[in-house]
């Protein structure tokens, strides 16, 4: 069971995104960067409505990463099965990305919305990791370096989510 533009105690903005899910069968939403993270995008409406894990892509500009998810939703809804996991490449919008399964222990804080619309944790989750302009994988790069955490991992070192639990009040400073 979803949300829907019936649900009870919806304020305008829940209708507004709710209307763009009936309409257009999913929608994008971005989160800004903060201080000293970037930001991220994902879309809301796939499972129910594509059959399909949501999608979460980190660090590229807002119309940037709705090009990718944008396309991946256009492949998606023509039938194409994207290839799932780091030894797998597909280019989405221009971008050579991989797609990565997310752990639900990073639904919270990375697609909460996703949580409220689904009533639940009962969905899957894909990263839609890309690419630096040097062909580096994300999981090649340093983590000092790197602009995108990996939310194939449960460790919060690992999957290099700390600044981003910091910043948003998961955890202390």
């Amino acid at each position: 069971m979803v949300k829907s533009l019936e649900s009870p105690d919806l304020d305008d903005a829940d209708r507004e995104t709710l209307a763009r899910i009936e309409r257009f069968g999913w929608t994008c939403l971005h989160i800004e960067a903060g201080e000293r993270t970037c930001g991220w995008s994902f879309s809301l409406g796939l499972p129910a409505q594509r059959n399909h894990p949501e999608l979460i892509v980190f660090g590229l500009p807002n119309s940037d990463a709705y090009d990718v998810l944008a396309d991946a939703v256009a492949r998606i809804t023509a039938g194409e099965t994207l290839p799932l996991g780091r030894e797998h490449a597909v280019e989405l919008s221009g971008i050579t990305c991989s797609l990565l399964k997310v752990e639900r222990v990073w639904y919270r804080p990375f697609v909460g919305t996703a949580i409220w619309y689904h009533e639940s944790l009962d969905f899957e989750t894909l990263q839609i990791a890309w690419r630096n302009t040097r062909g580096q994988n994300a999981w090649e790069i340093p983590a000092e370096k790197a602009r995108q955490p990996l939310l194939d991992r449960i460790d919060a070192c690992e999957a290099r989510t700390g600044e981003f639990l910091r910043e948003m009040g998961f955890v202390e400073e």
